[in-house]
């Protein structure tokens, strides 16, 4: 005999199904559409923020792989070729996304799930387990109309390859984007280039010089930074340095590399590191930011 409380349940369930009966195109839709969002900030996270490879599953050939993933999974979610297939598999899917983001979770890391979205904490666990409840909801509707298997995947590639090529078009623009963030831009006409750094343009983002730094910027990725920017030797940045060491905890260092001069940076520094615009005249004024997460928030302060 079923116990009292388990039939209960059961029994809610089997309402709450008939609830959502005709949920389930809704939902693959709305599924397919965050997948897509997902690979597109995490495609951007590739290209524009440096990545602290820790092991495979962190390398940048893994979330080419993964961003690659995520685009096959909207095309099959939006062509939806065989829904017996596509229910149980998503489950699955979302069941490994809520183990990895709970793990995430409890070291009080972020998972980089929507790459360079900034997202509250617990975020993403919270939406892997609501699509993993709606999907055990919403059950695909038996309907008498013939399917077309072939003709639904046929539209499945295509829409992996269109998606491909707009999500090469916008990280192209995202690109250009972020390099025109560094200041403003003049082109001679030999056709060399000479960039302004504008550090007052970078606040609420991410601060492009550290993707000039490579694997060397994974420190600055993670907690609060006060980033000091300036040139190799500049009297006036070694100056905004010493007034900074003793009012501030992780005091960083970026300095624009000329040639092949070798320069011993001040003492005292958290981190100190060279960046260099290749075939472009850069002109800075050496100034101080405050970063979190590598995300410039304020301008402490800027030279003249």
């Amino acid at each position: 005999m079923t116990p009292p409380c388990i039939s209960f349940l059961a029994e809610r369930y089997k309402r709450a199904q008939a609830l959502f009966s005709g949920g389930y195109p809704f939902l693959r839709i709305a599924v397919a559409f965050i997948l897509l969002f997902a690979s597109y900030k995490k495609a951007e996270m590739l290209l524009t923020v440096p990545v602290a490879e820790s092991g495979f599953l962190g390398s940048r050939p893994f979330g080419i792989c993964w961003v690659l993933f995520e685009i096959t999974c909207f095309a099959w979610l939006l062509a939806d070729p065989e829904p017996r297939i596509t229910r149980p598999g998503f489950i699955l899917l979302f069941s490994l996304l809520a183990a990895v983001s709970a793990y995430k979770f409890a070291l009080s890391e972020d998972c980089n799930c929507f790459g360079t979205a900034r997202l509250p904490r617990g975020f993403t666990l919270f939406l892997d387990i609501l699509i993993i409840f709606l999907f055990f909801l919403c059950k695909p509707v038996r309907s008498g109309k013939k399917r077309y298997p072939r003709f639904s995947a046929a539209m499945g590639i295509l829409l992996w390859i269109l998606c491909s090529f707009l999500l090469l078009g916008a990280l192209a623009k995202v690109q250009t984007n972020n390099r025109n963030l560094l200041g403003t831009e003049l082109v001679a006409a030999d056709g060399t280039r000479a960039v302004t750094l504008e550090p007052e343009k970078w606040i609420g983002k991410f601060c492009p010089l550290l993707s000039y730094l490579d694997n060397d910027a994974a420190p600055l990725l993670k907690g609060e930074w006060i980033v000091v920017v300036g040139k190799q030797g500049c009297a006036e940045c070694e100056a905004l340095v010493r007034e900074t060491l003793p009012n501030h905890r992780n005091v960083a260092l970026l300095v624009l590399k000329e040639g092949e001069t070798v320069y011993t940076p001040p003492e005292g520094l958290d981190f100190y590191s060279e960046f260099e615009i290749e075939q472009t005249n850069v002109f800075l004024v050496p100034c101080a930011l405050r970063c979190l997460d590598g995300v410039c928030l304020e301008l402490l302060e800027k030279g003249e």
